[in-house]
């Protein structure tokens, strides 16, 4: 599977100040929420919402333990780096809930700490997506559910959330297939189009192999 981005709504968010033993204070909260709706995707042509199974990363929690280490990054910018789970800059904890996790502040930025306090951050999951269903809600919206990933980076962005209710993604599937109809129409007409210029060309060549004949005789 190819390496993906995911950005989720932070629950239960808190910047809390720094505690004994600590330099700066920390983000935490909750970064996934298993089997809750995610904001509308559009990806691969299609256009759907996504949800994630408890379990999904365990692989990946388990793998910092053996020493395999997640990176927090700046919006995902590999010259922005603010910590990882080898240093517990990073810490990541998995519950019945969902994906737990505090972020050191450090390294932000004065701006950057105050869209933290702001609330104005989201957290987003560089991962590698390995199990994945598909299914179809009552209401007709497509349902992507991961089950299992590789996750090895995550990162605060400042991104617009796009709640979307069902009325808004059936609105916009709809307006992805009129986009479709109406990008196979030009097709259509282009096709006609050359169609068209190949037949002239024929009629063209078979008068002028017909003047050559009677020239000939």
């Amino acid at each position: 599977m190819s390496k993906t981005t995911r950005t989720f709504e932070i629950e239960d968010y808190v910047v809390r100040d720094a505690q004994e033993g600590e330099r700066a204070p920390r983000m935490e909260g909750y970064a996934i929420v298993f089997n809750s709706d995610s904001s509308l995707i559009r990806e691969g042509g299609r256009t759907f919402i996504e949800r994630v199974a408890p379990g999904f990363c365990r692989g990946s929690l388990e793998g910092v333990a053996e020493g395999r280490h997640i990176h927090a990054l700046w919006s995902h910018d590999r010259q922005k780096p603010l910590g990882s789970t080898r240093n517990d800059n990073l810490v990541l904890r998995e519950d019945e809930k969902g994906i737990w996790f505090s972020l050191s502040t450090e390294r932000f930025e004065r701006r950057e700490l105050a869209a933290a306090r702001d609330g104005d951050l989201q957290v987003s999951f560089g991962m590698r997506k390995i199990d994945y269903d598909w299914s179809v809600r009552d209401d007709g919206v497509k349902v992507g559910l991961i089950r299992s990933a590789e996750v090895f980076e995550i990162s605060p962005v400042v991104f617009a959330a796009y709640n979307a209710t069902s009325a808004e993604l059936r609105e916009e599937m709809i307006r992805s297939h009129d986009e479709w109809e109406a990008s196979q129409r030009v097709e259509e007409v282009v096709e006609e189009q050359v169609e068209d210029k190949i037949d002239v060309s024929r009629e063209l060549v078979l008068i002028e192999l017909g003047r050559a004949r009677i020239q000939a005789r």
